[in-house]
C-alpha cells in the first residue's frame, strides 16, 4: 500500500512539472473558424496548453504553423506538434503539400 501512495505522488509531481514546462500556442483551423485564423493572431486569442493533448506521457511539445490547399481553398493551420516534427514530417503526415511551414519551440511562436 506504501508503495502505491508513493507511485501516486510520484506521477503527480511528475505532472506537476511537465504542466509547468508545458508551451504554449495559438491552435486553430481556418477551414473551420474561417479566415481569422490566417491572419496574425492577436495577444492571448486561441491560446492552447500543449501538454494538455496528451498529460502524463511525458511527451514535450513544439508549436507549428503551416498552409494547404483544399481544392481552390487555402486553409491555415495553427497548433502543438510533438517536439522534433519538421515541416517534412508534416507534410508526409498530412500527405498534402505544405506552404509557409514553420516548426518554433517559444510561447506562441505561431502567431504570425
Amino acid at each position: 500500500m506504501t508503495t502505491m501512495k508513493v507511485l501516486l505522488f510520484v506521477t503527480v509531481v511528475a505532472s506537476a512539472i511537465a504542466y509547468a514546462h508545458s508551451i504554449k500556442c495559438y491552435a486553430c483551423d481556418s477551414g473551420v473558424v474561417g479566415e481569422k485564423c490566417a491572419t496574425a493572431q492577436a495577444e492571448g486569442s486561441n491560446v492552447m496548453e500543449c501538454s494538455k493533448i496528451s498529460p502524463l506521457t511525458g511527451l514535450e511539445y513544439a508549436c507549428a504553423r503551416y498552409e494547404y490547399a483544399a481544392g481552390k481553398k487555402h486553409n491555415t493551420i495553427r497548433y502543438c506538434v510533438v517536439k522534433g516534427k519538421s515541416c517534412d514530417i508534416l507534410a508526409k503526415e498530412s500527405q498534402v503539400p505544405l506552404k509557409n511551414c514553420k516548426v518554433c519551440e517559444d510561447d506562441n511562436c505561431n502567431g504570425n
